[in-house]
């Protein structure tokens, strides 16, 4: 994969910010299928990251800008593209978790 400079956060926040409607649910395809206790949540955002990882080394060598999957929301994407929503995301659902962790009375771990 292209190392260059990919798109920044702000690069992926105009991207939503442009295709997605105030207050945007997550399509159907992309919505979790199971509930559980916030600390289940926590572990599976614990679990992917070698995954993450591992994959900008998988992709090493291909053109980054021909790594094309579509958005359920905002259509085609490449690689680069992808791999800063998925930052962006990720730290949305952080930050998510530390707000509600942080709330008064929370149970501790």
């Amino acid at each position: 994969m292209d190392r260059g400079r990919g798109p920044s956060r702000a690069d992926i926040e105009d991207i939503v910010k442009a295709t997605w409607v105030p207050g945007q649910e997550a399509p159907d395809v992309a919505r979790p299928r199971r509930g559980g206790p916030l600390n289940y949540w926590i572990l599976a955002l614990q679990c992917n990251q070698p995954l993450l990882d591992a994959l900008p080394d998988r992709l090493f060598g291909l053109n980054s800008h021909e790594v094309i999957t579509p958005h359920p929301i905002s259509g085609p994407w490449d690689a680069d593209q992808w791999l800063a929503f998925i930052r962006f995301h990720l730290d949305l659902h952080r930050a998510q978790i530390d707000t509600v962790t942080q709330t008064p009375g929370f149970p501790g771990p």
